[in-house]
């Protein structure tokens, strides 16, 4: 079963760093559309987005814990739920 990702904190932190989502897709060197697949759980973030993301989003380096809150966090499933 594939895994379902809650990208609501994603959301927020590029809501507080780019302040829009076409800019984070500028930031990655992606198309906004390409964005809006990751987030939907269409298409999974590649590994260097994720690297550039923790690396350059911020002034400082994301620590391990940021990247899994922001980029690894699954959606739990409530009962009857299909994911």
């Amino acid at each position: 079963m594939p895994f379902t990702f809650d990208y609501r904190a994603l959301r927020c932190f590029i809501a507080k760093h780019f302040q829009s989502q076409e800019q984070f897709a500028q930031f990655l060197g992606i198309p906004p559309a390409a964005l809006q697949a990751r987030l939907d759980n269409e298409v999974p973030f590649t590994q260097r987005e994720i690297d550039i993301t923790a690396r350059f989003a911020t002034n400082k380096i994301l620590t391990a814990e940021d990247v899994t809150r922001l980029f690894f966090t699954h959606v739990v499933p409530t009962i009857g739920d299909e994911r």
